[in-house]
């Protein structure tokens, strides 16, 4: 690096020391307590068997002026990228553009073909744009690929399978959640629990808080399980969670290639929120027709139609099927 009080520093995770502790600390000031929250189980080692975490960091003048983090899917070309932040007073020195090139650098020497990361701000979007990222259509999501793959031929890939099996969600979900859950599927609400819409109708903003947010599921007493069809893909998930009168919401989303798995997926999880003591109701939005169709065929009676609030003035009419 041209500055000679700065370098540049690589540290695989897990790790627990004074240098990230300093970096959680400069993630908790630029994005709040819920991302210390939401990577502390990377910190503590939580993705080891599965994942390779690395944080990049450019120590200046003795501190952690900037960072980021990458988080690659092991025996995949897949990761997650985060993590971008630089301390206020050391902002327009160049930090993050070569914190973020030497990590990208070291993804493409690795044999890399995606990665992902999301932003709603034009200034860092910018950026990434510059280092090679593009917006996926309908989200806030960008995905940077190796050269010679295109967005089409890498679905292609990743959804070309038939088959799968119903496992339970984990963190070895983290990365391969992404290309299922910021892609067109087709369903205009993919997971009201959750509450993430298809990309069709509204606008997708979440990349690495993909898999935060159904844990967050698991901590308020619900469950959540996905269609693994191998080698790091996924091909549909869905989650469960008790509403607080002895009912429980179930919802799913899957890739059309995986329809004949759907079903287990939407049984199991139907019969882990039965075994919670909860009465079920399917969550279907009224233009999700395939859906519906499944829900007939799970054997589930048409209830009561009501308007959910997807996003903050965005109302979709929903049906819930009862089981």
């Amino acid at each position: 690096m041209e500055n000679s009080d700065s370098r540049l520093l690589r540290i695989p995770l897990p790790a627990e020391n004074a240098m990230t502790r300093q970096v959680q600390e400069l993630w908790r000031a630029c994005f709040g307590e819920e991302e210390v929250r939401d990577t502390s189980g990377q910190f503590a080692g939580e993705d080891r068997d599965f994942d390779d975490d690395i944080l990049y960091v450019i120590e200046y003048k003795g501190v952690v002026a900037s960072s980021c983090h990458v988080t690659r899917k092991r025996g995949t070309g897949m990761a997650g990228f985060g993590g971008v932040a630089t301390v206020p007073e050391f902002r327009g020195m160049g930090f993050s553009r070569q914190v973020c090139s030497f990590a990208l650098k070291e993804f493409d020497e690795a044999g890399g073909d995606v990665i992902w990361l999301g932003t709603g701000n034009p200034a860092a979007a910018n950026l990434y744009h510059e280092l090679g990222f593009a917006f996926l259509p309908g989200t806030q999501v960008m995905c940077r690929l190796r050269k010679g793959l295109t967005n089409t031929k890498f679905l292609d890939s990743f959804f070309g399978g038939n088959t799968a099996t119903v496992k339970s969600g984990s963190a070895a979900c983290r990365i391969p959640m992404i290309p299922l859950m910021t892609s067109r599927l087709g369903f205009t609400v993919m997971d009201r629990v959750t509450g993430y819409c298809g990309s069709e109708k509204i606008l997708e903003g979440s990349c690495m808080g993909l898999y935060p947010a159904y844990e967050a599921v698991r901590r308020r007493g619900g469950d959540w399980f996905c269609l693994d069809s191998g080698e790091g893909r996924i091909g549909g998930i869905g989650s469960w969670k008790p509403m607080g009168d002895g009912t429980a919401i179930v919802d799913a989303c899957w890739h059309a290639n995986y329809r004949a798995q759907a079903a287990e997926l939407l049984r199991t999880l139907i019969a882990d929120a039965k075994t919670a003591g909860c009465s079920v109701r399917l969550a279907v939005a009224d233009v999700d027709a395939a859906k519906a169709e499944m829900a007939v065929e799970l054997g589930a009676v048409k209830g009561v139609e009501s308007l959910w609030e997807a996003r903050r003035g965005v109302y979709v009419r929903m049906n819930d099927y009862l089981v």
